[in-house]
């Protein structure tokens, strides 16, 4: 690391920027290079599963330890079978940690796991208003993490999908925490397939009465089948301050800028301004 960093200093110190810039789009087309997509893994969009993980595994035991308060109240919502609860059991062992995935298939999974790490899991899914909803499934893979009620999001991922679909139970996030006396959400995950933003606002009292403090949600090519957009969750979350997860750490996103409706994979985390 040292020796690249020197070197790199060194180019810059010598090389005009313009010339660096001009040899830099050169190179790049003597070798087919796609530049467009190096700058977005550099900048933790759609960086590959492995440096997924690695950014994740740094923001859940380095970072987000220092944004909670004492026995943090944590919400793990999409939960799967339970591996991102327990990443957060072991990151923060203190934490009290609330599972929520409404896939009854997968939820027999969550449960047992739940149960071992001393997590309350809840087979429900959570939106703008309680009701109910269709969740699909590839068939292939009916417990699978990309389940959604946004079918859209499976075809345009493989257009020969085939689904299967079950009806699930929906709630707000308002009304479970209500129901379980539940005052505050210290971190509320969300992993449920472009259906983010209704479930933010399925939590306004809540947001309203600052009773969130840091969130995390994915934001990719399925918010274009749920119409939501990076300048929605501004709106909602307005006075928060916005970053993307990569392996490097939190890159601050600023205000909103146009510049970051980027409609591929990024891990959004957003924390309350106190």
């Amino acid at each position: 690391m040292g020796l690249r960093y020197t070197l790199i200093t060194a180019v810059r110190r010598l090389v005009p920027r313009k010339l660096l810039g001009d040899l830099t789009l050169a190179s790049a087309t003597a070798f087919d290079i796609d530049l467009l997509r190096l700058a977005y893994r550099q900048h933790g969009i759609d960086p590959g599963a492995k440096t997924v993980d690695a950014a994740e595994d740094r923001f859940i035991e380095q970072e987000l330890p220092r944004l909670l308060p004492p026995n943090p109240v944590i919400f793990d919502v999409g939960a799967n079978v339970g591996e991102y609860s327990a990443r957060l059991r072991r990151a923060v062992p203190a934490a009290t940690i609330y599972a929520i995935e409404p896939n009854p298939l997968t939820f027999a999974a969550l449960q047992e796991k739940a149960e071992r790490l001393d997590v309350r899991a809840f087979c429900v899914g959570v939106g703008s208003a309680p009701g109910s909803a269709t969740l699909y499934s590839p068939s292939d893979e009916p417990t699978s993490g990309r389940s959604t009620v946004l079918p859209g999001v499976l075809i345009a991922a493989d257009p020969k999908c085939v689904t299967n679909s079950v009806t699930i139970q929906l709630t707000t996030l308002d009304a479970l925490c209500a129901e379980i006396n539940i005052d505050r959400i210290d971190f509320l995950k969300m992993d449920i397939e472009g259906f983010e933003l209704d479930a933010l606002k399925g939590a306004s009292r809540l947001l309203a009465d600052g009773r969130i403090g840091v969130i995390q949600f994915e934001f990719n090519v399925m918010n274009i089948d749920s119409k939501a957009f990076l300048r929605d969750f501004y709106t909602i979350l307005d006075g928060w301050s916005f970053y993307r997860l990569r392996r490097g750490g939190m890159m601050r996103l600023g205000n909103y800028t146009t510049r970051n409706e980027i409609f591929a994979y990024q891990n959004i985390v957003a924390v309350r301004r106190r």
